[in-house]
């Protein structure tokens, strides 16, 4: 993984994207600290962004294709998610897939996320438009 350097528009950008579409309800000081870090999934190889706000709240970008079976990779990315939130006491892990258009998801991504991670009230899956995603995070092929 590669820490990413952030500029205050990034920082603002990212606090942004984790308050209006993740829902985040993180008191305004858990986003003074905002770490970004890229690099392959453990999983699938696939490129990936980690966020890390306020010590608190773990969340992992994911693009497809997630190897030819989204859902099978579901399961793995979410305990390897949730395994690092536990290790590192932070309060939640969400799991960010950005969809691109035309590319259907089968159901069985939330109902395996559901399950991976046990209805685990601390870990939230969210399927969103690539385009949501802010520019710091952006995966590039």
């Amino acid at each position: 993984m590669t820490a990413n350097i952030l500029t205050a528009a990034d920082r603002t950008e990212i606090a942004a994207f984790v308050r209006n579409d993740l829902g985040c309800q993180c008191p305004v000081e858990v986003f003074r600290s905002i770490v970004v870090s890229s690099g392959l999934s453990p999983v699938s190889g696939e490129r990936f962004a980690k966020i890390l706000v306020g010590d608190r709240l773990l969340i992992y970008v994911m693009q497809p294709p997630l190897l030819l079976q989204p859902a099978d990779a579901i399961d793995e990315v979410a305990r390897i998610g949730m395994s690092e939130r536990d290790e590192r006491e932070y309060k939640r892990f969400r799991l960010v897939l950005a969809v691109t258009p035309g590319h259907p998801w089968p159901a069985a991504v939330v109902d395996r996320f559901v399950g991976a991670t046990d209805a685990d009230e601390r870990a939230h899956l969210h399927l969103l438009p690539v385009e949501t995603l802010p520019e710091s995070i952006k995966l590039q092929r």
